[in-house]
C-alpha cells in the first residue's frame, strides 16, 4: 500500500463515526452498567458472565464470515455501511422490550446482546481492514489513537449521562432509555463513513470459493505461519480472560463495598478518561518503536489491576482499578490492532484478524463462564489474580518470541 491517501480527512471522519459509537455504546457499558443492571434483576455472577461470554462466542463465530463477504471485492465500504446500520438493531429491540414489558428481562437482554455481537463479529475484521486501507501506514498508530481519543471522550459524556439517568431511577424504563439512545447514536454516526476517500486495495484472492473452503484456507494459513503459532496462545490468554476483571470489578464494588449503581457507572468514566489520555500516547509509541511496545505496556497495567483488587479497597479506590483497565483497553485499540495489521501484511491482515477471533472463542467462552462460577464460590479477588497470572504468561511469550516492527515481520510471516 502507498501512503497516497487523504490521511487527515479520513482520520477526521473515522473519528466522527467512533465519537457517536463511543457515546452510544458506553451508555450500556459491558464493564459497569449492564453487569450492575443484571445483578439488580436478580442474576447471579455465572449468569452475568454470559454478557462477555456471549460477546466472545457470537463475535468469534461471526468473524470468518467477514473475509468471505469481502473476498475479491475492490471496495468494502458498502458492506461496512450495511453492517453498521444493521448491527445496532438488536439494541433497539431490547429498548422496545423493556419499555413495553415484552419477555423476561434477563434473557431478553442476553439474547439481544448475543445477536448484536454476532453482527459486530462479522463487522470487526473488515472495520480494521478498512481503517488500514484509508490511513497512511507511517502515521496509523497516531491516527488510531486520535480515533480512540474521540471515541472515549464522547464515551465519557455518554456514560456520565447514564450516571445522571440512573441517579433519577433504575426502573426498566430508565434502562430502556439507555438502549434507545445507544441505537440512535450508533445508527446515525455510521453515516460519517461516507466522508472517507482514497480506499487503497491490496492484492486480493479470487472471489469464487465456498464458505467452508474459505474457513479451511484460514486454518491452513494460520498453521503454516510461524509467528501466528506463538501469537495465538498469547492472544488466547489475554482475550479469553480480561473480561473477568473488566466486567466484574464494578459488580464487586457494588456488592461488597456498597457502591451505588450511579457511582458504578462513573467507574466507566474513569476507565474512559484513562483510555482517552493513553490512546494517542500509545499510538505515538507504536509508530516510533513498533506496536508491540504499547501492547506489552497495556498488559502490564492490567496485571497491576488484577493484583490491586486483592487488597481491602474502599469503594472510591476502584476508580484506580478503572483507570488501569482503561489503559489496557487503549493498548488493545491503538496497539494490538496495529500490531496484527503489521504482522499479517496487507494481503492477509483481515484473514488473521478473523482467524484469531474465531480460534480464541472456545477458550474465551469457557474461561468467562467458568470464571463467573468461580466468583460465586470464591469471590472476585482470586479470579482477578488468576487473570493477572495469565497476562504475565502472555507477556512473556510476546516479549521473547514475536517481532515488533513491520520490517521484522517480513521474515516472520512464514
Amino acid at each position: 500500500m502507498t501512503p497516497d491517501v487523504p490521511h487527515v480527512r479520513n482520520t477526521l471522519f473515522l473519528s466522527l463515526v467512533e465519537a457517536f459509537w463511543g457515546f452510544g455504546f458506553n451508555m450500556v457499558s459491558i464493564s459497569t452498567v449492564l453487569p450492575v443492571f443484571l445483578e439488580e434483576q436478580g442474576a447471579r455472577k455465572w449468569v452475568i458472565a454470559f454478557l462477555p461470554a456471549l460477546a466472545h462466542l457470537f463475535a468469534g463465530l461471526g468473524q470468518p464470515v467477514s473475509g468471505y463477504l469481502t473476498r475479491g471485492r475492490k471496495s468494502i465500504l458498502g458492506w461496512m455501511l450495511a453492517l453498521h446500520f444493521i448491527s445496532p438493531i438488536p439494541l433497539g429491540c431490547i429498548a422496545l422490550c423493556l419499555t413495553y414489558g415484552i419477555g423476561p428481562t434477563v434473557p431478553t437482554v442476553l439474547i439481544g446482546w448475543a445477536v448484536f455481537f454476532g453482527l459486530i463479529g462479522i463487522l470487526f475484521p473488515m472495520w480494521i481492514d478498512f481503517m488500514a486501507r484509508v490511513l497512511d501506514p507511517a502515521r496509523r498508530g497516531r491516527a488510531f489513537g486520535v480515533v480512540f481519543f474521540m471515541q472515549t471522550v464522547s464515551g465519557i459524556v455518554g456514560i456520565s449521562i447514564t450516571g445522571l439517568i440512573l441517579a433519577r431511577g433504575t426502573s426498566l424504563g430508565h434502562y430502556a432509555l439507555l438502549f434507545g439512545i445507544t441505537w440512535a447514536m450508533l445508527t446515525g454516526g455510521s453515516l460519517f463513513y461516507l466522508g472517507t476517500r482514497g480506499e487503497q486495495v491490496p492484492d486480493l484472492p479470487p472471489r469464487r470459493i465456498s464458505l467452508l473452503g474459505h474457513l479451511a484456507g484460514l486454518l491452513r494459513l494460520g498453521w503454516s505461519t510461524r509467528w501466528f503459532r506463538v501469537y495465538l496462545p498469547a492472544r488466547t490468554l489475554v482475550r479469553g480472560t480480561f473480561y473477568l476483571v473488566v466486567s466484574f470489578y464494578a459488580v464487586h464494588a457494588h456488592e461488597v463495598e456498597g457502591v451505588s449503581a450511579a457511582m458504578a457507572a462513573l467507574f466507566g468514566t474513569a476507565a474512559l478518561l484513562s483510555q482517552a489520555l493513553a490512546g494517542i500516547a500509545l499510538g505515538f509509541l507504536g509508530d516510533h518503536y513498533g506496536h508491540k511496545a504499547p501492547v506489552i505496556l497495556g498488559q502490564a497495567f492490567m496485571v497491576t489491576a488484577g493484583v490491586l483488587v486483592l487488597l481491602p479497597l474502599p469503594g472510591p479506590a476502584y476508580f484506580i482499578v478503572a483507570f488501569l483497565t482503561g489503559v489496557f483497553m487503549a493498548s488493545e485499540f491503538a496497539g494490538q490492532n496495529n500490531w496484527l495489521i503489521d504482522l499479517g501484511g496487507p494481503e492477509n491482515r483481515q484473514s488473521f484478524i478473523s482467524l484469531t477471533g474465531f480460534l480464541v472463542t472456545p477458550f474465551a467462552v469457557a474461561a468467562t463462564i467458568g470464571g463467573g462460577a468461580l466468583m460465586d464460590r470464591f469471590g472476585f479477588p482470586p479470579v482477578a489474580f488468576g487473570v493477572a497470572c495469565a497476562f504475565l504468561i502472555a507477556m512473556a511469550l510476546e516479549w521473547i518470541a514475536l517481532p515488533a516492527r513491520p520490517a521484522q515481520c517480513e521474515g516472520e510471516r512464514r
